[in-house]
């Protein structure tokens, strides 16, 4: 079989995605979901459930956003640039979080 094909999010998977998407922009469990009532689900793509998924699983890292971050900008689409702020923001969160627990560690 063809690794590519392998590798590639399958319908069921981004599906699923659009369907979480949707109940966060319906009910919204943070701050960062604010950014939801600008966005049209239907307009994410693969490319987002990628970077959520990666949010999600905590192997997200500031450089890898800033390349998707770029790359949405390119499409001027708002559902997207807004989408990638709503990750921006946790992605923040979670690095913040991160280096206060670091810095709790080393106090103790």
């Amino acid at each position: 079989m063809n690794k590519e094909i392998l590798e590639q999010p399958s319908k069921i998977e981004f599906e699923s995605f659009i369907t979480e998407m949707r109940d966060l922009k319906e009910h919204p469990v943070s701050e960062g979901a604010v950014h939801f009532e600008n966005i049209s689900v239907d307009e994410l793509t693969i490319d987002d459930m990628e970077m959520y998924t990666k949010l999600k699983n905590a192997t997200l890292t500031p450089s890898e956003f800033e390349v998707y971050r770029a790359s949405i900008e390119r499409t001027h689409n708002k559902s997207r640039i807004f989408f990638a702020g709503y990750i921006a923001n946790k992605l923040s969160s979670d690095v913040l979080h991160q280096q206060f627990l670091a810095r709790k560690d080393i106090n103790r």
